[in-house]
């Protein structure tokens, strides 16, 4: 789609979303737009999205926190928290959170970053108005994913919204031709905990018929847009 833009997050998560760009630029991290964020830019979803999640390059946590630290101010309960209660303890970390307000009104609002090798994968995102943003190839794997996780392995709230995520980016990728490019495919194998089909067919059968779709076209549409293997 030719009409890309940030602005579809609305004002407040698409000045975030550059905050966190420019950061990273300093930094010198590579990074990405991930979540539900990068499908409502793509104009795959609608909804109203209050957090942004991003994923970085491994071994870049440090350098992004201290790109974003001076620029939050603690008067405003602005922070980089990191888990851990030493600093040995922190700096193994692989993932952190910030809570920074935008403009001059309103609660604070929440970034997770992550490390991740889809940072260092060039058809993995393009960039949105300085962004770097996921691809929908890429959300559909993470949100594979995401499905297969074993505690979502039984029918909940997140588990429904993440089926619908997926079935509305199957859907979109079948629709425009667009098949996921090897090298994301490949992003499966850094899966931690290991992805399992036999985890993602387990949840998609309870999750499918409430978010609109069946396993038979879940399963035909993955093999669509070239996702060949569908089972361990």
């Amino acid at each position: 789609m030719s009409n890309l833009n940030i602005g579809r997050l609305g004002p407040r998560a698409a000045g975030l979303a550059r905050f966190m760009a420019d950061r990273a630029r300093e930094a010198q991290a590579p990074y990405v737009l991930i979540g539900a964020s990068a499908l409502i830019i793509r104009g795959v979803i609608r909804r109203e999205t209050k957090d942004l999640d991003f994923n970085i390059a491994p071994r870049k946590s440090a350098e992004l926190q201290n790109a974003i630290a001076p620029h939050l101010q603690t008067a405003r309960n602005e922070a980089v928290l990191v888990d851990g209660k030493t600093t040995v303890d922190k700096d193994a970390q692989t993932s952190f959170r910030i809570y920074k307000q935008v403009g001059l009104a309103g609660d604070n609002m929440k970034v997770d970053v992550s490390e991740n090798m889809c940072a260092l994968t060039p058809s993995a995102y393009t960039n949105v108005d300085g962004v770097h943003v996921a691809t929908v190839p890429l959300m559909l794997i993470f949100k594979m994913c995401a499905i297969a996780r074993q505690n979502r392995s039984t029918w909940s709230e997140k588990a429904l919204k993440d089926a619908m995520d997926l079935a509305a980016s199957l859907r979109y990728l079948k629709a425009y031709n667009e098949v996921v490019p090897a090298d994301v495919l490949r992003l499966l194998a850094h899966e931690q905990p290991r992805f399992l089909w036999s985890n993602f067919w387990a949840t998609i059968g309870q999750v499918a018929s409430n978010a609109g779709i069946t396993v038979e076209e879940v399963e035909y549409l993955l093999h669509a847009v070239g996702v060949s293997k569908t089972r361990d």
